[in-house]
């Protein structure tokens, strides 16, 4: 029978642990409590302040998966340029990784570069690797998936077919050695067609104003002119609200099918509201953010 692990609280101090992590993990870990009462630990909460209190790990096993998965918080904490989205979920399903080797996916969409040469894309799928190789090291055996955003390009934004493939077979050759997944939205559309169609329903413009902030949509407008190849305005708005019902839909899918978590490579506030419920993380620094565009 595996024997309990036991670690003085004092000792947890003197570490000094990021707070909301730590309990995180603990929490999701079913970590308990033992109070020191008159000479005896018990598992009882005391009326009056104790006399000493300890963590409970059930095995061994237990407190490397929740040592682990707070360490790859740590790092990602180092790493971030802006604070996480929905970050318990993403503590949850590290630890679901670690505690029962399922694989975590890391879910990148990437856009289409308009004109010039790659610049920064190597850099910032390096940056990905990397972060996804930290995980498997410490236990979290992590997939990258890489979305190119097909489907934004050419049937929304309208950009030359030919220039949108050539971009994103480089991009799918470079992902590919890194030992990515690539699948386009296109696939991934494809394959949840009947989800697609029943989601993509429910989100006309109006619905979108009734859920979105102005600020959203007049962003996605002023966007759709920069990036358009449209000229007429009413199409140019007409397909920034395209676009948010697109990107709603996106998230919802890839949230039910990849469970994942999300790693942006654009700034937080093109995810906001759009990206629902996928729990994200920020790590690409803002000089490298949007490398397709730069």
């Amino acid at each position: 029978m595996e024997r309990p692990v036991y670690i003085d609280e004092n000792i947890i101090k003197k570490n000094k642990p990021r707070v909301f992590p730590f309990q995180m993990v603990l929490k999701d870990v079913d970590v308990t409590n033992e109070y020191l009462i008159s000479g005896e630990w018990t598992g009882n909460k005391p009326q009056q302040k104790p006399e000493g209190k300890r963590l409970v790990f059930a095995n061994v096993e237990q407190l490397r998966i929740a040592r682990d998965v707070y360490f790859i918080w740590e790092e990602l904490e180092l790493q971030k340029q802006t604070d996480p989205a929905i970050p318990e979920e993403i503590i949850k399903r590290l630890l679901v990784g670690r505690s029962t080797g399922q694989t975590v996916n890391l879910f990148v969409p990437w856009g289409v570069r308009p004109e010039g040469e790659p610049k920064l894309e190597t850099s910032v799928l390096d940056k990905i690797q990397n972060v996804s190789d930290m995980m498997r090291k410490k236990g979290v055996n992590s997939q990258v998936i890489l979305m190119p955003a097909d489907i934004y390009a050419t049937e929304i934004n309208l950009i030359n077919c030919d220039l949108a493939f050539n971009y994103f077979c480089f991009v799918r050759r470079e992902a590919e050695a890194r030992g990515f997944v690539v699948k386009s939205w296109s696939e991934i559309r494809a394959e949840n067609i009947d989800l697609y169609q029943s989601l993509a329903a429910q989100y006309c413009e109006e619905t979108l104003e009734e859920i979105l902030p102005g600020g959203v949509i007049e962003r996605a407008i002023e966007a759709a002119k920069r990036r358009s190849c449209r000229t007429d305005i009413n199409d140019i708005i007409k397909s920034a609200y395209t676009y948010l019902g697109e990107r709603i839909v996106e998230a919802e899918i890839i949230e039910r099918i990849y469970k994942p978590i999300k790693v942006s490579a654009v700034s937080k506030n093109k995810d906001g509201y759009v990206d629902r419920e996928l729990p994200r993380l920020y790590l690409v620094p803002e000089e490298m953010q949007f490398p397709w565009l730069k």
